[in-house]
């Protein structure tokens, strides 16, 4: 092939290439969108401003005249008279005489039964200032026949310093079966003198002492 040919050639090359190039859609360039104007802000509220404080009113002075202090009324205090001293009251005398009294008896045991021993105990009061011995016993009366003695305790020697003495009667005593639900007693306590005369002890109120009981079964 000779320069001539490949020379037309490469021509014809070239005129189907700009015939190509011209027949194309030249593209439109794409126009980029425009910026959104930003919207101006609504006029708002200026900050209110932090509220200050309200400062208390100041207190009027208001003044007030003095108060004259009240004269003090010049009263004589009166002496004041002194009680009467009142003298202890006396302590009357005692009206007991001195002796040797009886103010209690008392059962051992207190609801005794038949065939039980019984013992007496008894309370003595000496009111003189010495000691005072005695001879003394408890006599025992049925009661439906007081005046005659149905049994007694041992006649006893005993020394009483003055004051309250308790002294039990020796020996006890006992009650037989009389077939009797319950026998009604009274005791009564004596003091003898040389000759065992017996007289009943009185209490201090010079009245006789004596301590009824029953005995059952």
């Amino acid at each position: 092939m000779n320069k001539g040919l490949l020379t037309l050639l490469a021509l014809t090359a070239i005129l189907f290439a700009v015939a190509a190039c011209s027949a194309a859609p030249t593209p439109t360039p794409t126009q980029a969108p425009l910026p959104t104007a930003t919207p101006k802000p609504t006029n708002t509220l200026p900050p209110t401003a932090a509220l200050q404080p309200t400062e208390p009113p100041k207190p009027t002075a208001t003044a007030v005249p003095p108060t004259a202090a009240p004269q003090a009324t010049a009263t004589t205090a009166q002496p004041t008279a002194a009680p009467a001293t009142v003298p202890p009251t006396a302590i009357p005398p005692t009206s007991v005489p001195p002796g040797l009294y009886v103010t209690g008896i008392r059962l051992d045991p207190s609801q005794p039964a038949h065939a039980q021993n019984i013992s007496f105990l008894v309370s003595f009061l000496n009111t003189a200032n010495t000691d005072q011995n005695q001879k003394w016993v408890v006599y025992i009366y049925r009661a439906d026949n007081p005046t005659k003695i149905n049994t007694q305790t041992a006649a006893t020697q005993s020394t009483f310093p003055p004051g309250a003495t308790d002294i039990q009667a020796q020996p006890p005593v006992k009650f037989g079966v009389t077939g009797n639900v319950c026998d009604y007693y009274t005791a009564e306590v004596n003091w003898l003198d040389i000759n065992n005369k017996a007289t009943p002890f009185t209490q201090p109120d010079g009245q006789k002492l004596t301590k009824g009981f029953a005995v059952c079964q």
